[in-house]
């Protein structure tokens, strides 16, 4: 609460009946002019003003016209005049004073008016409070059916019909439906299948999320959940998804002391194509998570079985090169196959 009075007499009275309401949250300031009132304002914002018209410089109405609605700040306000004059009660009212109080004035009116305002601050504060949990139980709710529905488009093929689309506005990723996206996984390193329930694996994947979560806020369309083995799941469109993970690792690896599992699926260009991307992204992990050597992004069986046959070659070489131990060193790795017919046979090709 603030008090402003010009008068010390009027200004000790007043303080002194707004003390004694025995309030246990009231935090009281007060001053004498409009402009040491300001700053006390502005640091403190109280939820109630009460304020003499007549000031020295500044008029009690000139200061809450400065104020109110400043930020969006709308405090309950209590103008007190000496003057019975209609014109200064109609400002008030223009100013959305919540009461006008006439000096001089009764300690049993001051104290009733002063509760009455108090009451009502005190209310409306209960009923933003009541009306944010609810908000936030809605939006739990709602959070809670976008991610079933996901993981069931994640789980089993799924066209898109009109239906899952509108569900999808509602949600506002329609962009799942619109533009390319990528799917990713995230765990601790060496659980391919997921980690076994234990608190501190609870803990791990909490943190984990805290982390991820922020870098998926600083980048638009893009959703993050947990897939039924309880890993973090991203489906972005993100043109970066692999500086995405990359980020994660690092951010992961200095904040928490993880190191981080992550595969990353192929871009995909349609919504029924999200079945094919939450496989592939579970197959690049499981490998990832096995292996320091591994990418982190998916490679088809066609990709990775060209892959190692252009590094055959090059294998071959380098045995050639390194003599008389090429027989036995090709043998071991899998180049050359072993003496016998089959092996002769692979010789004469």
């Amino acid at each position: 609460m603030m008090l402003i009075e010009d008068e010390p007499d009027a200004l000790a009275g007043m303080t002194r009946i707004a003390a004694g309401l025995n309030l246990p949250d009231l935090t009281l300031h007060t001053a004498d002019n409009a402009e040491s009132a300001l700053p006390l304002i502005h640091a403190f914002q109280p939820e109630l003003i009460v304020t003499d018209i007549m000031l020295p410089r500044m008029t009690g109405l000139e200061l809450i016209e400065s104020v109110v609605d400043e930020g969006g700040y709308k405090p309950k306000v209590i103008v007190v005049s000496g003057f019975n004059d209609f014109e200064y009660a109609r400002q008030s009212i223009r100013l959305g004073a919540f009461d006008y109080l006439l000096k001089p004035f009764r300690t049993e009116d001051f104290k009733a008016r002063i509760e009455k305002a108090i009451g009502l601050v005190l209310a409306e504060k209960k009923l933003a409070a009541e009306n944010s949990k609810q908000q936030s139980l809605a939006e739990r709710g709602n959070h809670a059916m976008r991610d079933e529905y996901l993981i069931e488009f994640c789980t089993r093929p799924t066209s898109l019909e009109e239906h899952l689309y509108q569900r999808l506005r509602l949600w506002q990723i329609a962009w799942l439906a619109e533009a390319p996206y990528t799917v990713m996984l995230m765990d601790v390193k060496g659980y391919p299948d997921g980690k076994p329930l234990h608190r501190d694996h609870a803990l791990q994947t909490f943190a984990i999320g805290n982390i991820v979560s922020e870098l998926a806020e600083a980048r638009s369309s893009s959703v993050l959940l947990k897939d039924p083995k309880n890993r973090w799941m991203l489906i972005t469109a993100s043109d970066q998804p692999e500086q995405m993970a990359k980020e994660a690792v690092a951010s992961v690896g200095s904040y928490q002391r993880i190191t981080l599992a992550v595969g990353i699926s192929a871009k995909m260009q349609r919504f029924d194509q999200l079945h094919e991307a939450y496989a592939q992204a579970q197959r690049a992990f499981q490998i990832h998570s096995l292996s320091d050597e591994a990418p982190m992004h998916y490679e088809s069986p066609a990709a990775s079985a060209a892959a190692a046959a252009n590094s055959i070659p090059e294998a071959i070489g380098a045995l050639i090169v390194r003599g008389g131990q090429g027989d036995a060193e090709g043998r071991r790795i899998g180049v050359f196959p072993a003496s016998g017919p089959a092996g002769r046979e692979f010789l004469r090709a």
